[in-house]
């Protein structure tokens, strides 16, 4: 029998994509164009739901508009679970100089590398927006 993940208690991510009642992907957005990003909250929530891929619980999503009850729909994450950071901000900011390093088990506390994609939008006061992308088991995003 499948338990209640009290794990995810308090993780509000910005988007889960589903299909059927299995989340495919998990997605944070961090917009602070003038200022440095400040990324470690949003990677451990991500990492969060990684860490539940294939597990047997779950957790609801929904509630009735009339009641304000959780509906009883079970969701569980995907063995295939993607986590997709989207950021702009400043390009001296960690996150965004440093991409590729937000990933590892400093900040994640995963014992392997998750499916990720990372979405960046660097800004200076002299140069248009630099906009770039990297992830590790992804198609390339075409423009």
């Amino acid at each position: 029998m499948s338990k209640k993940n009290w794990m995810l208690v308090g993780v509000i991510p910005d988007i889960l994509i589903s299909e059927n009642e299995k989340i495919v992907a998990c997605v944070e957005l961090k917009y602070n164009p003038t200022g440095y990003v400040s990324f470690e909250k949003d990677i451990k929530n991500l990492s969060k739901f990684y860490s539940l891929k294939a597990s047997s619980g779950y957790f609801f999503l929904r509630t009735n508009p009339i009641t304000g009850n959780w509906d009883e729909t079970k969701y569980f994450v995907s063995e295939n679970v993607i986590l997709i950071y989207a950021q702009i901000g400043n390009e001296y900011s960690f996150s965004i100089k440093h991409h590729q390093k937000i990933w590892l088990t400093e900040y994640t506390g995963l014992t392997e590398l998750p499916k990720f994609l990372t979405l960046i939008g660097s800004l200076n006061n002299s140069d248009a927006p630099k906009f770039n992308q990297e992830g590790n088991s992804l198609p390339v995003l075409s423009s």
